[in-house]
């Protein structure tokens, strides 16, 4: 119930932010072309981590889409899926596991030996790592337990 209601309070924003676009006319800013890099440089890295979105940096991306999802404790993390499974060394959902849980997992090893000990970033470790010139399409995710149901 805690989760739910900071995701509700949360919602809001995001009419807010792109009413604030169309209001300023800030749309214009938006790159007509280009490339937006989905989960970051995911071809080559593994999904949705700092290497994915540092590279995809690296390479000239104009935009990067990420997914953000909300751990049991009420932290919000970067990933796709509703579980950890596919991945990460881990299973069970994300809105099921804490932070600590979460942060344990090895999110690299899945892709490549390379990227063993890759860590699930949280939405505060991606921002630091952003230039102020990279726009961002963040996906808002949550469990189907976090979904409204229709009467």
């Amino acid at each position: 119930m805690k989760r739910i209601l900071f995701v509700k309070k949360y919602l809001f924003l995001i009419p807010l932010l792109f009413f604030n676009f169309l209001l300023f006319g800030q749309l214009e800013m938006l790159p007509s072309q280009g490339v937006c890099a989905h989960r970051g440089a995911k071809a080559t890295h593994p999904e949705n981590t700092i290497s994915a979105f540092e590279e995809a940096i690296r390479l000239g991306a104009q935009m990067i889409e990420f997914d953000v999802q909300l751990t049991k404790d009420n932290i919000l993390v970067i990933m796709h899926d509703d579980t950890v499974d596919r991945t990460t060394n881990g299973h069970g959902l994300v809105s099921k596991l804490t932070f600590e849980e979460i942060r344990k997992l090895d999110a690299g090893s899945w892709k490549s030996a390379k990227y063993v000990g890759e860590k699930i970033p949280t939405l505060h470790d991606v921002l630091q790592i952003m230039p102020n010139n990279i726009w961002l399409n963040i996906h808002l995710k949550g469990g189907k337990e976090n979904r409204c149901r229709s009467r």
